[in-house]
């Protein structure tokens, strides 16, 4: 969510390179019919296919730092740890932590630079509580489809769709008769998920496009999660339909937003003028920065000149 106001101050620059380079282990992460892959040939691939542009991911952020630095607006660590901490007490983002394999450095990486951006941008500007307070109930109103601290509640769904009704039969048919809902899936889905064993992406409510078919949303949202819907009539397509999870709504305290509603009440204060001066300023600086490559096959990946 701090990333997403702050990505408004824009990047400064395109992008140049700073890459560390670890030696890892042959650990197995899959093995397939007793052949292996390890963890080292997913690394190599996973470096020839985004290496440079993380490369140059990683060399931009340390110069947005040391700018951010050089200007004197560089947030306090104990800034950057209190926005982690408040980041990090809501569950559904330490689940999207877990799954995404983040390290807890490196998500506080991610919040210093972004924290280090919007502060060069907004430097200068000054804000009322009363400001922050107003942009966070903003942001916090149930009807705003684009709040940033009010999350409604949400649900993933395993679909069966089907514009054939004695397919979808057949399909319900095989799943009364204890089938697994994925083989079903294979055999019988025309729903572009059928790739994904039909598991289709988090619906979120009121911000999906099934709200637009009469009855629909309702419906799939008053299913829980192991239950099954359907074969149901929508928009001209037989549907089946089973909740694997859900969330309910939330809203972030004010407590735990003030870092964030304090950058955007500012943010909303920055004309396109002030980001255009600062990013030539930046320009300007990275044109003066040293940047060194050990290792060879990078040279013509940092390019700052």
């Amino acid at each position: 969510m701090l990333l997403s106001i702050v990505a408004l101050a824009g990047s400064f620059a395109g992008g140049v390179a700073f890459y560390h380079h670890y030696e890892y282990g042959e650990r197995v992460v899959v093995d397939v019919n007793g052949a292996d892959i390890t963890q080292q040939d997913m690394f190599n691939r996973l470096e020839k296919v985004g290496g440079r542009d993380v490369l140059r991911q990683l060399v931009t952020e340390s110069i947005q730092i040391q700018y951010a630095k050089q200007r004197g607006v560089m947030p306090t660590n104990e800034v950057v740890q209190k926005a982690v901490a408040a980041a990090l007490q809501d569950p559904a983002f330490q689940r999207q932590m877990a799954d995404s394999g983040e390290s807890p450095d490196a998500y506080f990486r991610e919040v210093q630079v972004n924290l280090a951006k919007a502060a060069v941008v907004t430097e200068g500007i000054n804000v009322t509580d009363a400001e922050v307070k107003a942009y966070y109930d903003e942001n916090a109103r149930h009807d705003n489809p684009h709040s940033r601290f009010y999350t409604p509640e949400t649900t993933t769904l395993q679909v069966i769709r089907n514009h054939n009704q004695k397919m979808i039969d057949a399909a319900d048919h095989d799943l009364r008769g204890g089938r697994d809902f994925a083989a079903v899936v294979a055999d019988y889905s025309t729903d572009q998920s059928k790739r994904n064993q039909g598991i289709s992406p988090a619906l979120v409510r009121g911000r999906n496009n099934m709200r637009q078919v009469p009855g629909m949303e309702n419906a799939i949202f008053s299913i829980d999660i192991g239950q099954t819907l359907g074969p149901k009539l929508y928009a001209g397509d037989w549907w089946i339909l089973k909740c694997i999870d859900k969330t309910p709504a939330s809203t972030v305290p004010f407590e735990r937003a003030q870092i964030e509603a304090t950058i955007g009440a500012k943010m909303a204060k920055v004309t396109p003028q002030r980001i255009a001066a600062v990013q030539a300023d930046f320009e300007r600086f990275q044109k003066g920065v040293d940047v060194e490559v050990f290792w060879p096959k990078y040279k013509d990946a940092v390019i700052l000149k």
